[in-house]
């Protein structure tokens, strides 16, 4: 490892040394058709603070602590660094990103190469993000909260189905008069399974897999009032290890709901121009995952419902931006709401709380349901001072409420509440020397409250001690609903330079 990292060290240089001799080759031709940036970020300052409500009860892990890290040290420029190649000849084109990450792993971060024909344009690799709608500097873009990234859950994850690549595949693009059509295809993945032979039999019964992506999208350009689009993907995946043989007999079937499903992602988008100065972009999001509808009980050797086989989520994002020399104001805001049945995202380290939606409908059926909130709200004003620096403060807040009451997991009943809030403010001044080199520095603060109710706390693993002054001989101490925050305070820098 440490051979390979030496040989990446030597090879960045080498690379960035050679596109400078093929950019001033290009400059000198008269060729702008070829593209370069190095994109260099690092933190120089950070300081953080965790403080836990109740630590006299809390274990090792949830004790207050302080963290400083001091200026410009632990900076990893080689991991925060990025570089960017491309080449535009116009009909046709690739571009490729590099990071340490990536040249390690698979040699390259992102490639992607296109070609015009006729009024087709065909894209193709791994870094073939295709949006539609105008996001107006929103980062992320309009998006859905969905609580599942793959196959983890975080309470912050999001997705994009304006997005209808999934950023990698192919891609189909075409324009006909004032309408926009696309056609998206990625991650396919087949395999076919034998088992064992049927008794006495030389016939091997089989097992088949599938992981698939495929997405579209129409828009239509509005002339002087802005454009509209719908855009579609869907997801699905099939995975044989989850299926099986009836007992006694030779029959496959699904021994799991998630053995087989979709998610379909889904938006209706508005990006409109109401005056010279002033853009809004209206958003509809929604995604709808659909599980087996039965399958098969191994003890009861029969097929049985899924309890929960169809997941929706409604999402509406609305963002706005004025703009009027040297001044900008902005503002994204993302609303989400869903209901099923997944308590692994209530975080108690429980095993039996894992995802009750996809268990027997009998089963299921005696656990309430969960009510899941985000919103996501983003104001953010810059001012250009001089042509050579420009201002900027940016504030948001994210904020995710979790609900159930009635039958829990373990036979118990309760009110289970989970929220957090996370509030961040930051200013930057941006210094572009000229078209080539620009620099930045932020001060960027980070306040998150989490809070759980004493009903979810009884049900968490790994949350109080076990007993009172950690003494064998005391009980154990009653739990209680708690209020933890997190404070980050950071320096973030960096610079681009494009040759």
């Amino acid at each position: 490892m440490m051979m390979i990292s030496r040989r990446l060290k030597c090879f960045f240089p080498v690379l960035l040394g050679a596109l400078l001799s093929v950019n001033i080759f290009a400059q000198e031709s008269r060729d702008g058709r070829l593209s370069a940036s190095l994109v260099l970020d690092a933190e120089a300052f950070r300081l953080t603070s965790e403080t836990y409500e109740r630590a006299d009860i809390r274990v090792k892990s949830y004790q207050d602590t302080t963290l400083v890290q001091l200026p410009l040290s632990n900076i990893s420029y080689w991991k925060d660094s990025k570089l960017n190649v491309g080449y535009d000849a116009g009909r046709w084109g690739g571009r490729i990103s590099m990071t340490q990450e990536s040249l390690a792993n698979s040699g390259f971060g992102g490639l992607a190469g296109w070609v015009n024909v006729g009024f087709l344009r065909i894209s193709i690799g791994n870094d073939i993000k295709s949006t539609y709608a105008e996001s107006l500097g929103a980062d992320p873009e309009l998006r859905l909260y969905t609580g599942k990234s793959g196959d983890s859950v975080a309470w912050d994850a999001s997705k994009n189905p304006d997005n209808i690549t999934g950023d990698e595949g192919v891609l189909l693009e075409a324009s006909l008069a004032s309408f926009s059509f696309a056609l998206a295809a990625g991650g396919y993945l087949a395999s076919l399974t034998l088992e064992d032979p049927i008794t006495n039999t030389n016939i091997f019964p089989t097992k088949d897999a599938f992981d698939l992506r495929y997405g579209a999208r129409v828009g239509y350009n509005l002339p002087k009032a802005g454009k509209l689009n719908v855009s579609y993907m869907i997801e699905g995946k099939k995975i044989a290890t989850m299926y099986g043989r009836k007992t006694d007999s030779s029959d496959i079937v699904p021994k799991q709901a998630q053995a087989e499903f979709f998610d379909h992602s889904f938006g209706l988008y508005a990006s409109l121009n109401p005056s010279e100065d002033f853009d809004l972009t209206i958003g509809y999001n929604g995604a709808l995952t659909s599980y087996l509808s039965e399958f098969y009980n191994q003890s009861l050797r029969t097929m049985v419902e899924t309890g929960y086989p169809i997941v929706f989520k409604n999402g509406l994002n609305v963002n706005g931006r004025w703009r009027k020399y040297p001044l900008t104001f902005r503002t994204d805001n993302s609303l989400t709401y869903w209901e099923d049945k997944n308590y692994s995202l209530f975080e108690t380290g429980n095993s039996a709380w894992i995802d009750l939606g996809l268990l027997d409908k009998n089963t299921a059926d005696q656990y309430a349901g969960i009510n899941h909130f985000v919103l996501w709200d983003g104001f953010g004003v810059s001012y250009r001072l001089t042509e050579v620096l420009s201002l900027g403060s940016y504030l948001s807040n994210l904020f995710s409420f979790y609900t159930a009451k009635g039958g829990m997991p373990g036979g118990s009943s309760g009110t289970y509440t989970f929220f957090r809030d996370e509030l961040s403010f930051d200013i930057s001044a941006t210094i572009s020397l000229n078209a080539n080199i620009e620099a930045y520095i932020k001060l960027g603060v980070v306040e998150k409250i989490t809070f759980r109710s004493r009903d979810l706390n009884v049900q968490t693993r790994g949350f109080f001690i076990q007993n009172i002054n950690n003494n064998s001989s005391n009980p154990a101490p009653t739990p209680v609903e708690t209020t933890d925050s997190s404070f980050w305070f950071r320096i973030p820098i960096g610079i681009t330079v494009k040759f």
